[in-house]
């Protein structure tokens, strides 16, 4: 009895032991994928956060096994057709099924082998190399923009996070000046209206703190995505970018461009893949040729070896090969056309980041030299000017909001020059 008890309870203690220990032991789940922990209180920095998402994305496992798939056809594209053989039995006697009685009665061994003509099966295999690096590139470029895509939402929800606490700072700071307004409202100096001026700001600010939160809640699950973790994991991130560091020029940026870009890159395999079909639709003008070899076995009489070579004859070439060479020399066209016009649009959008980065930083300088220092002057002699009756209270409230707004503008500009910088690694071909 005192067995039969035990039982279920050190089954149970087993069961608790093993999912407390399982986490901590990396178990596995049916696919054999390890199962990933995140911890919230870890933080990381970006480039850490983008090799995660690089390595964890789904929609680039699935272009890597479609590269992988691709390389495999190399080899098969440059290798002979298999070789045919048989065996057949010729003029046997309906009467009697023997193979001595008629001298004409044998059996028959026979191999045959087709060969392309000379460069098809090389150019075949050149084709799927190229079509292969093709893909490889193409993997690569969406591994560049998948990257740019992470850091433009953890730029966003750096610059998110930045303004919540402007936002803060803000409202407290209101908080002071209703205090102000009702203590002056209470000895007769101050009127009604201040405060309720002040009830609203801190009204607008709390509304402002919603959006706020919100987006930050669907920046973080944009993220979490991004890395196949739980939409809700927490995200700290360490290690953002800062602004002012020199950037090459425009000229420079292009010819990295040229050859590093692997949008650009692909676009050049599609061109050179394009060459090849065209020459090897002008071989396929030429004939293939099929060989063979048959063995004749005759009971008590002499055996027979045969051979025989046989092509076929491209009497239809006018309808069919010469067409196809034509459809080829179009896509060629169209390949090229392709790669100058992907080229171009690397040059335009390379310009376009540059000339925001640039607009960005300037203004931030003159924001934060110039136009936030005088702001943050002007708002911390208000309070007290207002409390003597020197200032009116709408110009304390205007001093403030002129402050918040700048501040905001900052951490906006701060954004933008990140971003801009992510987009020429991008364009470049850096992840």
């Amino acid at each position: 009895m005192k067995t039969r008890v035990l039982r279920p309870i050190a089954a149970s203690a087993l069961l608790f032991f093993l999912i407390l220990l399982g986490p901590s032991q990396g178990w596995s789940g049916e696919s054999g994928e390890e199962v990933r922990t995140y911890s919230p209180e870890k933080p990381v920095t970006v480039e850490t956060f983008i090799q995660e998402v690089v390595e964890r994305n789904p929609d680039l496992k699935k272009m890597k096994n479609r590269t992988l798939s691709a390389r495999e056809g190399i080899e098969p594209a440059g290798t002979l057709p298999d070789p045919v053989i048989g065996i057949s039995l010729t003029n046997i006697p309906v009467d009697e099924f023997v193979f001595s009685r008629e001298p004409m009665t044998s059996k028959d061994f026979f191999i045959s082998q087709k060969i392309p003509f000379p460069g098809k099966l090389g150019l075949k295999e050149e084709i799927e190399k190229l079509r292969s690096a093709s893909l490889e590139e193409s993997t690569e470029s969406v591994k560049v923009r998948l990257a740019f895509v992470a850091r433009k939402a953890l730029f966003a929800l750096a610059e998110t996070r930045r303004e919540r606490e402007i936002t803060e700072k803000t409202k407290v700071l209101f908080k002071e000046y209703l205090e102000a307004a009702r203590k002056l409202y209470s000895v007769g100096k101050g009127r009604q209206q201040d405060v309720f001026r002040a009830q609203t700001e801190i009204f607008n600010l709390d509304r402002k703190l919603e959006k706020l939160g919100k987006r930050e809640k669907d920046l973080v699950s944009l993220l979490n995505t991004l890395r196949s973790a739980p939409v809700d994991t927490p995200i700290r991130v360490t290690g953002l970018p800062e602004t002012g560091t020199p950037v090459a020029p425009l000229e420079e940026l292009v010819e990295k461009a040229k050859g590093e870009n692997p949008s650009y890159r692909a676009q050049l395999d599609k061109v050179r893949m394009a060459e090849k079909m065209v020459r090897l639709a002008e071989k396929n003008l030429y004939p293939d040729f099929t060989l063979q070899l048959r063995y004749r076995q005759r009971e008590r009489r002499t055996d027979y070896v045969t051979g025989a070579v046989a092509l076929n004859l491209p009497i239809f070439a006018g309808r069919k090969q010469k067409k196809i060479v034509k459809k080829n020399e179009y896509n060629l066209l169209s390949a090229r056309e392709e790669a100058r016009s992907t080229l171009e649009k690397i040059q335009n959008d390379l310009k376009e980041a540059l000339n925001s980065l640039q607009d960005a930083e300037r203004e931030l300088s003159i924001l934060r030299n110039a136009v936030l220092p005088e702001a943050r002057k002007t708002v911390e002699s208000a309070l007290s000017s207002y409390s003597v009756g020197d200032l009116e209270f709408n110009s304390l409230v205007r001093a403030a909001l002129q402050l918040y707004k700048y501040e905001i503008e900052e951490a906006r500009l701060v954004m933008l020059s990140r971003i801009s910088r992510a987009k020429i690694k991008m364009l470049t071909g850096e992840i």
